[in-house]
């Protein structure tokens, strides 16, 4: 590493805390939805293994709430409601600590695991910021306003679809508080669903396509956010193109250029608003969901582990960008 690298790490050091959250019970509860890929709580330690050891990290001790997934438990009731209720402890503990952080003075960045926990990310900011209007940026390619799902007679079955969703219609944010880059038309039935919610809400929405000109970006985010006195940043890692982060829970049709991503993230800092932000999604995919239906998986372990491998130093890039 250069040395003057090491240097503004280390001027740094009073501010930044990253935050290790290996978590991924959002998606493992999903899988009986037959979406997703378990493995993006292996992610926080990936990632860290790229940095400097001498950056001050807080691990959370989240892999008890990560419960196990098999067919057979697909038809237990009581096995939903563990799952359900493991990621809602698992929440609260990570709310508490991004409070905790701020309140120390220091800059929450938080490594996960899974997009449900941008629920309790933005709930800790805004218990510590009381009487503070805050203001959300996510990228990210999908945009997580599932409403919440049934399965075995249970309403309100949490997962990492619904992130953004629960933050809205809970009221902890509205939608004039919340800008998403980086979405993929897909034409899909609950894309177009989820669009229309955006929009009822008046969230700023802004797609891949449109993200050509970084600058004109920014400004459309800063200006739908003006309003807010403090900001938080979302980077949820599968809007990157693949071949920046190949090893995601849900890879990017299209994707941005990790310089687009980049450039966010100097835009949110020069503001002298940001106050926290996090690193979310990227995953070994140890186990795809298709895997509990008896269909074989396509990637080989060694395929898998130097995909993570790159989306770590990618991810160890990003970090760079808020110290430097």
């Amino acid at each position: 590493m250069p040395e003057q690298l090491q240097f503004n790490f280390l001027n740094f050091l009073i501010l930044l805390t990253l935050l290790s959250l290996p978590f991924d019970n959002g998606i493992r509860t999903m899988l009986r939805f037959r979406r997703g890929v378990v493995g993006a709580a292996d992610a926080p330690a990936a990632i860290l293994s790229a940095l400097p050891a001498h950056i001050p990290v807080r691990h959370l001790p989240l892999e008890a709430y990560n419960l196990p997934v098999a067919t057979e438990l697909l038809s237990s009731v009581r096995h939903l409601h563990q799952q359900v209720q493991a990621t809602e402890q698992a929440h609260n503990l990570v709310a508490q600590a991004v409070a905790e952080t701020l309140a120390a003075g220091d800059f929450p960045l938080s490594l996960g695991g899974d997009h449900s926990l941008a629920y309790p990310l933005v709930q800790g900011v805004v218990r510590a910021q009381v009487g503070k209007r805050l203001g959300v940026v996510y990228l990210d390619a999908h945009f997580d306003l599932r409403p919440l799902e049934s399965d075995l007679g249970l309403d309100g079955v949490l997962s990492s679809g619904n992130a953004f969703y629960r933050l809205l219609s809970e009221g902890v944010l509205a939608g004039e508080q919340l800008a998403v880059v980086g979405i993929y038309p897909s034409g899909t039935e609950i894309y177009q669903s989820q669009l229309n919610y955006a929009h009822r809400h008046n969230m700023l929405v802004v797609t891949d396509e449109q993200c050509a000109e970084i600058g004109r970006v920014t400004q459309q985010i800063l200006a739908h956010l003006a309003g807010c006195d403090t900001l938080y940043l979302g980077i949820d890692l599968d809007v990157l193109a693949q071949p920046y982060a190949p090893a995601v829970s849900a890879p990017a049709v299209r994707g941005l250029s990790l310089e687009f991503v980049l450039g966010v993230v100097r835009a949110m800092q020069a503001t002298g608003k940001l106050v926290g932000a996090d690193l979310m999604e990227a995953s070994s995919r140890h186990s795809p969901w298709q895997s509990l239906f008896g269909i074989p998986d396509e990637e080989t372990p060694t395929q898998k582990a130097e995909k993570l491998a790159t989306t770590a130093q990618t991810a160890a890039g990003i970090i760079r960008a808020f110290v430097l």
